[in-house]
């Protein structure tokens, strides 16, 4: 979404126009992930017993502290931004917007 807008050379177009269907895509999509996230028992009630030890990264907080989500997100920009290059460089931009029929 970051580099749409760079992309496409439209700024400020909506993708969707009817917000009854963006509703009922956004609850249809996160119904899936929230069932997932309710239901999914990655470790067993006897492991997690034996084991404490296993939770020691969330009582440290070492994955939800100020500098570990900069890094996750300079991460994720490093990673959109090698996504675009390899775009670019596959497909390069030949021509104008009426030529390849963006715009009418």
């Amino acid at each position: 979404v970051f580099f749409y807008v760079f992309v496409s050379m439209v700024s400020g177009q909506s993708v969707y126009v009817n917000s009854y269907y963006l509703t009922l895509y956004a609850w249809v999509t996160n119904s899936v992930i929230a069932a997932i996230a309710w239901f999914q028992k990655d470790l067993g009630r006897y492991y997690v017993i034996t084991h404490p030890s296993v939770y020691q990264v969330g009582r440290l907080n070492r994955y939800m502290n100020g500098k570990a989500i900069a890094k996750m997100c300079l991460r994720a920009l490093l990673h959109a931004t090698v996504l675009i290059v390899i775009v670019f460089f596959t497909f390069p931009l030949t021509g104008d917007l009426t030529t390849l029929g963006i715009m009418a």
